[in-house]
């Protein structure tokens, strides 16, 4: 369902979470800010996003906790046909069923931010060109902005499709983890001294 802007522009269907932001935009330019440099801003921070605190150190402490368990139920030391049969067809099986999915996912990924960052980087040149003709106090080209939509739609739904695949792909590669460190947990038998 689309709205409408002030001035009776009609917001796009799809494009509502635009509205509040517009509103923002509004109010900057009325205080004789530039509405390029707004924008700019905006598509700078698609690219550039902030992790949380402590990040790093959840990470490496979750890692830790996945080493710790993989050590203290050590490695196979008992040799059966089943685990021969396994340790011969594993790797080749591994990068096939492991390595394989998560790269195409992650390439289909890659390629699509590739392509919204293109459009990132035409819609800040734009307005750059576009902050040259800015004067403070006598508001901005309505109809400049409508010339966003259009780019600023495609690089939205690159940047989902993006972040769809590499959620799909991070996913099969943590779904794999837990299979190989189930299985590594059902083939070990802890010793008993």
């Amino acid at each position: 369902m689309s709205g409408i802007f002030a001035g009776g522009l009609a917001i796009p269907a799809g494009a509502e979470w635009i509205e509040p932001w517009y509103e923002e935009l509004l109010g900057g330019v009325a205080a004789g800010q530039s509405p390029y440099l707004m924008i700019k801003h905006t598509v700078y921070l698609l690219y550039h996003p902030t992790t949380p605190a402590h990040f790093d150190k959840q990470l490496w402490a979750l890692v830790g906790v996945f080493i710790l368990h993989v050590r203290l139920k050590g490695a196979f030391y008992r040799q059966s046909r089943a685990k021969s049969a396994v340790a011969v067809i594993m790797p080749i099986l591994l990068p096939l069923a492991a390595w394989v999915p998560p790269s195409v996912f992650f390439v289909r990924a890659s390629s699509d931010y590739n392509a919204s960052a293109r459009i990132g980087d035409d819609i800040s040149t734009d307005m750059d060109n576009w902050q040259k003709d800015f004067v403070p106090g006598q508001g901005f080209d309505i109809a400049r902005l409508a010339l966003l939509f259009g780019p600023g739609a495609e690089l939205g739904s690159r940047l989902i499709a993006s972040t769809k695949n590499a959620k799909i792909g991070y996913a099969y590669c943590g779904a794999m983890l837990l299979v190989l460190f189930a299985a590594h947990l059902l083939g070990t038998k802890p010793a008993l001294d």
